[in-house]
């Protein structure tokens, strides 16, 4: 991604994902699948996609090496890799030993079932982060340049601007993704043939929140890696799950046996999500002056949430329930119908979207 060669890379990546689906579909046709002849084809399917990896790189190398005659100090570039990369570790290895610790008590108190509607709840709510994900490492490689090219012009308004509208824009769809699941929660679950409790559908609102919050996370996190500025960026993600895990804690004190720890954890992940957006939000703004009117953006997010769910809500009773025709006819109406309404309100700018391709 940081070379430039996702469109050499991806598509083959697509195409040895499609052959593993093709191997795992011919072993359950033929009575083969099991776990071993899984675990042997994703292993073939993952070691190529690194071989090829390697020869995207070593081919790049090799091209670029004609270019620049300067000898890389390799002691050097090993401190620069540990002074850049240690608070990432740091901060990984805290969010995993926290998530283990989540499933443990989800485990202990409420069994596999909860278990499982846990990683089912938080596997639909990666819809929503995928969206600004795959913007990460643009914004990474974008913000990387301009800083590290000019430092004296890191606060160029265009890239300011890139960003922020970037941001809007990619949040309000997030939105939409996240409150036409909230209100179509009942299909879902239909469709998966899973009996829907009360608890479910709080821990799947809660979530979808927490994912909601969590394309701010992933913008303002970028733009403070790709700036160097990797110890704020650890500072704010322990900080965030620190409270998170205070908070566990005290619940666990005060409700020792609780009934559901699955709405608990879903809890946890909304208030860490806020917390983390709120820091990292604060420090991109005092860096590198991104954000620069968080609570236009917060705003802004809530009335375009409101509105899209008046559009989901007469949508839905304007088409009714039938095909998946009917369905996909109620994505589109109801997202055009959010959109129009938002941008004669002035709640959506198409002047996000042109900032973004100039």
């Amino acid at each position: 991604d940081s070379l430039g060669l996702t469109w050499k890379f991806e598509p083959v990546c697509i195409g040895f994902l499609l052959a593993l689906l093709s191997v795992v579909l011919y072993l359950l046709y033929s009575n083969n699948l099991n776990l071993e002849n899984f675990l042997t084809a994703s292993i073939i399917t993952n070691l190529s996609v690194i071989f090829y990896g390697i020869f995207l790189v070593r081919a790049f190398s090799l091209e670029k090496s004609n270019l620049s005659s300067k000898k890389i100090d390799l002691k050097k570039l090993f401190l620069i890799y540990l002074k850049y990369s240690g608070p990432i570790y740091f901060a990984t290895i805290f969010g995993i030993l926290l998530s283990v610790s989540e499933r443990y008590l989800v485990q202990a108190f409420n069994g596999p079932a909860a278990q499982g509607y846990l990683t089912f709840i938080l596997n639909i709510s990666l819809i929503i982060s995928m969206i600004s994900a795959v913007m990460t490492p643009f914004i990474l490689r974008t913000i990387a340049e301009n800083y590290f090219g000019n430092r004296a012009s890191s606060r160029q308004p265009h890239i300011i601007q890139w960003f922020d509208s970037s941001l809007i824009l990619f949040l309000q769809i997030s939105v939409f993704i996240s409150v036409w699941l909230a209100l179509n929660i009942d299909r879902i679950i239909e469709l998966i043939g899973w009996d829907l409790n009360e608890e479910f559908r709080v821990s799947f609102w809660l979530v979808l929140t927490g994912s909601t919050f969590r394309v701010v996370n992933q913008f303002c996190s970028s733009s403070l890696l790709g700036s160097g500025k990797v110890k704020d960026f650890a500072i704010c993600s322990v900080s965030a799950e620190a409270v998170s895990l205070i908070v566990v804690l005290v619940g666990l004190v005060l409700s020792p046996a609780a009934e559901n720890w699955v709405v608990f954890v879903a809890a946890r992940l909304v208030f860490n999500e806020l917390v983390s957006a709120c820091l990292l939000a604060g420090r991109a703004r005092k860096h590198l002056g991104f954000v620069t009117n968080p609570w236009m953006l917060v705003i802004r997010t809530l009335s375009f949430a409101g509105v899209v769910f008046l559009a989901i809500t007469f949508t839905k009773g304007f088409l009714g329930s039938g095909s998946v025709l009917i369905l996909l006819c109620e994505i589109f109406l109801s997202f055009s119908c959010a959109i129009i309404m938002c941008s004669l309100v002035g709640i959506c700018k198409f002047q996000d979207l042109k900032v973004m391709i100039r």
